[in-house]
């Protein structure tokens, strides 16, 4: 019925089917290339809500606590975790799957306007912004020679207009900020004025006017064009405008603490850093850049994220078209003729194109699994010949129902499952597009059948009837059966133990070092050093770079021949969590969260607690994942005296918190950078001798206030976490064989008597799910299973087992390539039937090994232990079902 139909619409048929590869090649620049794997994206919202000059305890009590009660109104988020610190207040809402983000961003900012006056008046308006997604697409452009900016500016001109740059970012060799210091003894005279009225001169200074020739229009210069000209600002004072202010302090050009740039082999250095949308854009901009770079010889393309991937996506474009020539060639071992070739290299090309049209829809990657499935299903297509539709396509729909339940518990990756959806289009997209091809070119192509070789003749005889008349000792089989039983036994165990799904990244690898939100900048920026100096020492690379931010860290490097072997060991990162993206992970550790008082408290408990974890439990490592209070001094002064002496509250506030810290005063572009310029007064070594010297007022009068003043020595929170409403205080512990039980177990009872309450354990790489390939052997039986060959479906199994523990054996259990192997197996066995599995088809597939034996790069390696596993397959199953064959007829008990 279907080849009727097939018959009278077949020309339609081939007109959509081939406006469909129109589409698909017009569209060619949206196909994404990379590893398969569905990684779960976390998103998430930043409300960043500034209050300079305040404490940790004012930020919390003033602005974190506010906001938390505003955000129980707003729904979408399953998380909210607070950090307070001095003079900041940073709220992360980790959203729900699949929420609108600019709707909840929308929401947040109406209720904060309309809330607006639960929070202090001198508070600056929040930074409400969506988390920073991960970049996978990265071209790092070094510099070499220092050469005028007006080079990098054309630089940076040609990479905008290049397509497919999602965003690029300049990071100087250093950053510099202007430090305007303030001599405090030198305004105590009552005619020179404050620190505060000086901080205003110097934040509402205009330094003229200068003329835009472009628009004709004249705008206020904020900076002078040498920043030692900061020195001649005048400030006003009892004297008028004429005091300067290097009469009453100096102006330095200084290197700026906490640098977030760029590190290359642990020397600062300026990076471009690009971004591209897709690896088909990231190979277009590296291209356009070699010949940009032409032109630019101080700087130099560093690191392509993906240059291994793209090189081995050509090898393997190669290898795809040189397989036609081995079709040609063996195309006489299963009696094909020209006729047969040339159909199916047009079904097959045309069901690529379409291929790639639905993955490009469907936006999902390119790597070098479904690479190897394009080459092996070409082959295969054309040697064995598929089922016609029939009762094995409605057994397969019912499976893969039973399939998409397993992979939405978690069990089955979900790779997989797009995986058989993929060897489904293939088997069910060539059997038609053959059958119409064959209708429509059978006229047109003469019926020639290839001449069969002289050397081929050897393999092309029978030896069954030969093998069939030995005769087989009973002992033989029962051996052999024997070591297939502990075979498959030992694979059972094994398919109980987790795996991971970790795609090959090649010699190029991208790394992250990730730290908890409570813990500070600083000492991030500290742990990041001793990693990044840690990695060096182990020699595993020769490159590597390493961008610094705010709460992580990122390491970007290729492996050399020790890298390649050992990869990283034993890295000190502390309460950080370092991992390669895609690949392997260094360590793994357990989070515990303390909780239920407030910080004081806890964290005497916390620190009280830790000595506890380590003997007898195989702890080897508790890291705090918290900043510990500061000793502190706090200075009280009684009412009745500031009222003696009609002294202002605010006022005295103000002074001496110019006088105990630097601040930011202003913002100027120099050298094409925007600088801080920072306003601060030099401090003595003595602290105790600053509290004794006076403060100057805006009434022009010095107050030696220590003289009144209380002091009180304090313990100081530097950093105030919160998470889901509660204030908590986190601690990582580290260890390889760590009785977790017996770990819990003394926590809790160390804390019958306090407060304090543990409440969440998390592992550290939760974002990382490991399987269980047992689940996945379920699904094969499903798949498999026929009332009527029920042995057969159980060698068939069997075969699976076995490939498994080689692949355990020989490739140290690389769960992905099993699964991509197996799943290809899987669909072969149920689209293909069995009097077809002919010895004669398999031998094309050792050309191919040698082929893939050749092919350099992590591709080639990943194809030639693809094919490996599925000729091993090929040979245990027939050699199963033949034994099991002579055995069941021959052999009496």
């Amino acid at each position: 019925m279907i080849d009727h139909w097939i018959r009278i619409h077949r020309h339609r048929i081939l007109a959509l089917i081939l406006f469909g590869v129109l589409l698909s090649v017009l569209s060619w620049k949206g196909i994404v290339f990379g590893e398969e794997i569905y990684l779960e994206k976390k998103e998430s919202i930043q409300i960043v809500t500034r209050w300079p000059n305040k404490t940790a305890l004012q930020v919390e009590e003033s602005l974190t606590k506010p906001w938390e009660q505003i955000l129980k109104s707003i729904s979408g988020y399953e998380q909210i975790e607070s950090i307070s610190e001095t003079g900041n207040s940073l709220i992360l809402l980790h959203l729900k799957p699949g929420i609108q983000k600019q709707e909840i961003v929308r929401s947040i900012r109406n209720q904060y306007l309309l809330e607006r006056q639960r929070f202090p008046k001198d508070s600056l308006f929040p930074k409400i912004q969506l988390g920073k997604e991960q970049e996978n697409y990265i071209v790092i452009l070094q510099k070499q020679h220092k050469e005028p900016d007006s080079s990098r500016k054309d630089l940076e001109q040609k990479i905008r207009n290049i397509s497919g740059v999602l965003s690029f970012v300049h990071h100087p060799d250093k950053e510099e900020e202007i430090v305007l210091e303030i001599q405090r003894d030198r305004i105590q005279n009552s005619e020179l004025p404050s620190l505060s009225t000086i901080f205003s001169a110097i934040r509402n200074h205009s330094f003229g006017f200068v003329l835009e020739k472009g628009s004709g229009k004249w705008f206020q210069k904020e900076s002078p064009l040498e920043f030692k000209d900061w020195s001649q600002v005048f400030i006003p004072s009892i004297f008028g405008e004429g005091l300067k202010f290097s009469s009453i302090g100096s102006v330095s050009l200084q290197e700026k603490g906490g640098f977030r740039g760029t590190r290359i082999n642990g020397l600062s250095s300026e990076t471009i850093i690009i971004s591209a949308e897709s690896s088909t854009s990231l190979y277009h901009i590296s291209e356009e850049l070699k010949s940009i770079l032409l032109d630019h010889k101080d700087w130099i393309l560093l690191y392509n994220s993906h240059e291994d991937f793209m090189n081995d996506l050509f090898r393997s474009m190669i290898l795809f078209f040189t397989l036609d020539f081995v079709l040609i060639l063996f195309s006489s071992f299963g009696g094909k003729s020209i006729n047969d070739l040339v159909v199916h290299l047009f079904s097959y090309y045309i069901l690529v194109f379409l291929f790639f049209g639905v993955l490009n829809l469907l936006t999902y990657p390119i790597g070098r699994s479904i690479l190897m499935f394009l080459i092996l299903w070409k082959y295969l297509l054309f040697f064995f010949p598929i089922r016609r539709k029939g009762p094995w396509i409605g057994s397969v729909c019912s499976s893969l129902g039973f399939f998409l339940i397993m992979v939405f518990g978690n069990w089955i990756p979900k790779s997989f499952f797009v995986f058989s959806l993929c060897h489904l289009f293939f088997l069910l997209g060539h059997l038609f597009l053959f059958r119409l091809l064959k209708l429509i070119l059978l006229n047109l192509i003469p019926s020639i059948r290839l001449i069969h070789l002289p050397w081929f003749s050897y393999l092309l005889k029978d030896h069954s009837k030969k093998q069939e008349s030995l005769v087989m000792k009973k002992r033989s089989i029962l051996v052999f059966f024997g070591f297939l039983f502990l075979g498959v036994l030992f694979a059972l165990g094994s398919s109980f133990h987790v795996y991971p799904l970790r795609p090959s990244q090649g010699n190029i690898q991208m790394g992250k070092l990730e730290f908890p939100t409570s813990i500070s900048e600083g000492e991030s920026i500290r742990i990041t050093r001793q990693v990044e100096e840690s990695i060096l020492k182990q020699k595993v690379t020769e490159t590597l770079v390493v961008k610094q931010n705010a709460s992580s860290s990122d390491f970007y490097f290729r492996w050399n021949e020790l890298g390649l072997k050992d990869g990283i060991q034993n890295l000190p990162t502390e309460s950080g969590y370092f991992h390669l993206l895609g690949g392997l992970e260094t360590n793994s550790n357990l989070k515990l969260r303390f909780s239920n008082a407030n910080t004081e408290e806890i964290e005497r408990v916390v620190l009280g607690l830790v000595p506890w974890m380590y003997e007898g439990t195989g702890v080897k490592e508790a890291v705090l994942c918290f900043q510990p209070s500061t000793e502190g001094r706090e200075m009280v002064s009684p009412s009745k005296y500031r009222n003696f002496l009609d002294l202002k509250l605010e006022d005295l506030w103000r002074e001496r918190s110019l006088e105990l810290q630097s601040a930011i005063v202003r913002k100027v572009v120099r050298d094409d950078q925007l600088i801080d310029v920072r306003f601060s007064v030099k401090q003595t070594k003595d602290s105790e001798r600053d509290l004794e010297k006076p403060t100057k007022l805006n009434t022009k009068q010095s107050v030696y206030s220590y003289s009144f003043t209380n002091y009180e020595n304090i313990k100081v929170p530097g950093r105030i976490y919160r998470k889901n409403g509660e204030t908590s205080l986190e601690i990582l512990i580290k260890g390889n064989d760590v009785r977790w039980e017996e770990v819990k177990s003394r926590i809790q009872k160390f804390l019958q008597k306090e407060k304090v309450r543990l409440t969440e354990v998390m592992e550290e790489n939760a974002a990382e799910r490991n399987y269980r390939p047992f689940f996945l052997f379920l699904i094969i039986t499903f798949f498999l299973y026929r009332k009527k060959d029920k042995m057969v479906t159980c060698i068939q199994v069997l075969s699976f087992f076995l490939l498994w523990r080689m692949n355990v054996s020989i490739f140290g259990g690389n769960y992905l390539l099993f699964g991509s192997v197996a799943t290809l197996l899987l669909f072969f066995n149920l689209g293909v039937p069995r009097r077809s599995l002919l010895v004669t088809n398999y031998i094309p597939l050792f050309l191919l090994l040698l082929l893939f034996y050749f092919l350099p790069g992590r591709g080639g390696k990943s194809f030639l232990e693809g094919l490996v596993l599925m000729i091993c397959f090929f040979l245990l199953q027939s050699n199963l079902l033949q034994k099991w064959r002579f055995f069941k007829t021959k052999l009496s008990f």
